[in-house]
């Protein structure tokens, strides 16, 4: 018996057919895996950034400056804290926020903007603005710079250091100390803050004095410009003396006037004006002389003494001389102890 068999089960048993689906879609997805991966790992700096936001961190948010002290705005980039922190300083920064070109950009970089002036006292900001290839971030720092501190004490000039005034003259009533100050300089303060603080005392030897007791040591010797013509011997005599004990008896004053002034700072400087302060004598021997001169020519018997004012007494010709004992020409028995002989046209021996 033949068999003839074509390849084909008559009865089959737990045949099943399998979907290519499954595998089809386990393809696509490992694909997509490999291809999210390499693409990950391309733009690995940009899920980085998205992720971290790398940008600049400040040390502190203010800082105090000293007056004229150094400041670099880059010293306060905390070098710790800021991600990618050598990326960043690999391009610097400006000064400025002029905008560039997007392809010369680097993918990390920063700007600041800084107007300190450590010269000048006051508040400043600096503005820090860092990039990286996501965002743009900003932080400022608050900079004080602090008043200076001044050391340096201003400068007195004065005209001269000692000034001679005149009893008998009329400007010692006008006499201000002020106009002896040449100038007031400081290297901070204004003139003007240095003349509202000037001050100035007056001492003679350990008292202090006011400038009103200066003005009124004046003399007025008016009466050496009268006519004195009709003045009878004893009232001549009596001038005269009182001008002579005047010469003798009036003292040198001495006073000394020490100026100060002050800063802002309260910094203080002075300066020491001397005034002295004595009797012009020329000019009384001057005027008495032609006093006397005009006197005798209008006398018969003219004046050949006149009364001493070598006693030490200042009380305006109340001398010892009395005007009966002056009124006999010399005869030559003059001792020549007083020292005051007088002939007509004789310039007066002080």
């Amino acid at each position: 018996m033949t068999w003839n068999y074509k390849g084909e089960a008559d009865i089959t048993l737990g045949e099943r057919h399998a979907s290519p689906v499954p595998k089809i879609l386990t393809a696509l997805i490992i694909l997509a895996i490999v291809v999210v991966g390499i693409l990950a790992f391309i733009q690995r700096d940009y899920f980085y950034d998205k992720l971290n936001n790398p940008h600049i961190v400040l040390t502190q948010e203010s800082v105090i400056i000293p007056y004229q002290g150094k400041f670099d705005a880059l010293n306060y980039i905390d070098q710790a804290k800021t991600l990618r922190y050598d990326k960043f300083m690999e391009y610097g920064s400006t000064m400025t926020f002029a905008p560039v070109e997007d392809s010369e950009l680097p993918p990390y970089y920063f700007v600041y903007d800084s107007n300190v002036d450590t010269s000048i006292p006051g508040d400043y900001k600096v503005t820090y603005c860092s990039h990286n290839r996501i965002q743009e971030n900003e932080v400022s720092l608050s900079v004080t710079v602090t008043a200076q501190v001044d050391e340096t004490a201003p400068t007195i000039t004065i005209k001269t250091n000692e000034v001679t005034l005149y009893y008998n003259h009329e400007d010692i009533k006008d006499f201000d100390p002020e106009d002896y100050i040449q100038s007031l300089s400081d290297d901070k303060s204004l003139d003007v803050h240095l003349r509202d603080n000037l001050t100035y005392e007056i001492s003679e030897s350990s008292n202090s004095i006011q400038l009103p007791d200066i003005q009124t040591l004046y003399i007025d010797m008016s009466d050496l410009d009268s006519n004195v013509t009709k003045y009878s011997r004893e009232e001549m005599e009596e001038f005269i003396g009182t001008y002579t004990d005047l010469v003798n008896n009036t003292p040198t004053k001495s006073y000394s006037i020490e100026f100060t002034t002050k800063d802002e700072s309260d910094n203080s400087s002075s300066a020491i004006l001397n005034v002295v302060i004595v009797l012009d004598v020329d000019m009384i021997e001057e005027k008495l002389q032609t006093r006397i001169d005009e006197w005798n020519e209008k006398q018969d018997e003219p004046i050949v003494t006149k009364p001493s004012g070598g006693n030490g007494n200042n009380d305006g010709g109340n001398n010892n001389n009395n005007p009966g004992n002056n009124t006999t020409p010399d005869t030559g028995n003059d001792s020549g102890d007083s020292g005051h002989s007088l002939l007509p046209g004789q310039a007066l021996d002080w």
